[in-house]
């Protein structure tokens, strides 16, 4: 059986490991956020590639599973008025 100064030990290294853990976390959530965002700039810029390549607006909807609404609000943030 452990001794109470080993439990006391075991047990602040326990809690101190928690903040450690928690900024650990953060950086990962930070990162893949971030992540998040480069690849749907990245996708709305293939969307506008598509489109100039003749894609039909219906098409990319399918392939993104965006609803066509949103295939035309990216497509208008670039400059590009879909017809």
């Amino acid at each position: 059986m452990a001794t109470l100064d080993e439990l006391i030990r075991a047990f602040r290294r326990a809690e101190n490991a928690v903040p450690v853990a928690e900024r650990a976390a953060e950086a990962k959530v930070r990162a893949a956020r971030e992540a998040r965002t480069a690849a749907r700039l990245a996708l709305a810029e293939g969307i506008v590639t598509a489109w100039h390549e003749g894609t039909s607006q219906a098409e990319i909807a399918r392939q993104t599973g965006y609803s066509r609404e949103q295939v035309r609000r990216i497509l208008r943030a670039a400059g590009v008025e879909p017809g």
